[in-house]
């Protein structure tokens, strides 16, 4: 089982301090215990899949650009690519079910097949409440349209909305076609294509840095949303509970 994440933590820190403040005494809180439980279990077993796919996430950051190897952590133009790849499906990925789990706490019985972003917040439940107000917020920090159109990209094109990534990637093939290519009449020699090779490799090492230190900001901009987004979620659960006297 994995260790829950920042933004499960942030739900249940919030709805357990609207339910149980320490400042109230334990016999003026009224509530169903059968009946929260049933309610609080439907919301956590859908934050569970953003648990998930935060660990996926962060898993994929940290692996990102190296290849597998258990003597020395070796890098890979391949394995940046698929990774950045993977990082903007599985972000996508969270972003729908970050929407659904809205529908969910606000109970707004859309089917989830029937779930998108604009749908939900359309919704005059959802426009009361101040949900707009932290995608506005967080909007610009994550660059939503562009990293939406980067996911469109990646999925449907099977391309890289990435100046730099995709600049290495024509020297790297540049390279490989110089010395390599049947079309190529006179390919550079083994000594330089090694020399060649040996500076594209140090780019290559900083290169996935760069891209790690980038989407890690990318990502934690995300759970700053998402823990915003939670924490209202979790007071609107607290109000189901307790019979909507907050």
């Amino acid at each position: 089982m994995q260790i829950p994440g920042k933004i499960s933590k942030a739900f249940s820190d919030e709805l357990f301090s609207i339910i149980n403040p320490g400042s109230v005494p334990v016999e003026e809180i009224k509530y169903d215990p059968e009946k929260a439980m049933k309610i609080v279990i439907h919301r956590m077993l859908a934050i569970a899949e953003v648990n998930e796919l935060e660990y996926e996430i962060t898993k994929i950051l940290e692996r990102l650009g190296t290849a597998n190897s258990f003597i020395i952590k070796s890098y890979s133009i391949e394995e940046l690519v698929i990774g950045v790849k993977h990082y903007l499906i599985a972000w996508s990925t969270m972003k729908d079910v970050m929407i659904n789990l809205i529908n969910i706490c606000f109970d707004l019985g859309m089917d989830e097949k029937d779930v998108s972003f604009g749908v939900v917040t359309r919704n005059k439940k959802v426009k009361e409440s101040n949900i707009l107000d932290i995608f506005k917020k967080h909007e610009k920090a994550i660059n939503v349209r562009h990293t939406d159109r980067q996911r469109n990209d990646a999925t449907h094109r099977g391309k890289l909305l990435d100046d730099e990534i995709n600049e290495f990637r024509k020297k790297h093939n540049s390279l490989y076609s110089r010395k390599y290519s049947l079309l190529n009449i006179d390919p550079i020699t083994d000594e330089e294509f090694k020399k060649e090779l040996g500076v594209l490799n140090t780019e290559l090492v900083e290169l996935a840095e760069l891209k790690r230190k980038e989407y890690s900001e990318h990502f934690e901009k995300t759970l700053e949303l998402n823990q915003d987004l939670v924490r209202v979620l979790a007071g609107v659960t607290a109000n189901e509970i307790l019979g909507k006297r907050i």
